[in-house]
């Protein structure tokens, strides 16, 4: 395989109303890519790809009903939000507050998520106002 050829690697999952959104990563030389797949309909066959500069290490949904957010964690110190509707995803935002790559994200109440990161810190966003709420 050339390096061109990029072979991405399933980070993490979630599934919310019958959508399924895949975190995938790829390392070529010292970088971190990636992109986040999100599949819907029957047999969740139909797919679309959002390329990411970042490679995604954690994914956590926010909201409910047809409207939603899908919250990354990336190996850049930012937290990207994607805006959903029904089977479709567009970046909404990128929140950064790390010293170092996110590790984890997850869904708390009210529209808010927390996630770690390599520099030892978590922190509690309010995903509809896009602030940070605890952490700072």
């Amino acid at each position: 395989m050339s390096s061109a050829a990029l072979e991405q690697y399933p980070c993490d999952v979630v599934a919310h109303n019958e959508v399924l959104f895949v975190g995938l990563s790829s390392l070529t030389g010292e970088r971190w890519s990636g992109s986040l797949v999100v599949k819907s309909g029957a047999g969740l066959k139909e797919a679309h790809t959002l390329p990411l500069e970042h490679g995604v290490a954690a994914l956590a949904v926010v909201g409910q009903g047809d409207d939603f957010t899908v919250c990354a964690g990336t190996d850049a110190p930012e937290l990207q939000l994607f805006a959903c509707h029904k089977g479709a995803a567009r970046l909404a935002a990128s929140l950064p507050a790390h010293g170092g790559p996110i590790s984890s994200v997850a869904a708390l109440a009210g529209d808010r998520v927390v996630s770690s990161s390599q520099d030892m810190r978590s922190v509690v966003w309010d995903v509809a106002q896009r602030t940070l709420t605890q952490g700072e």
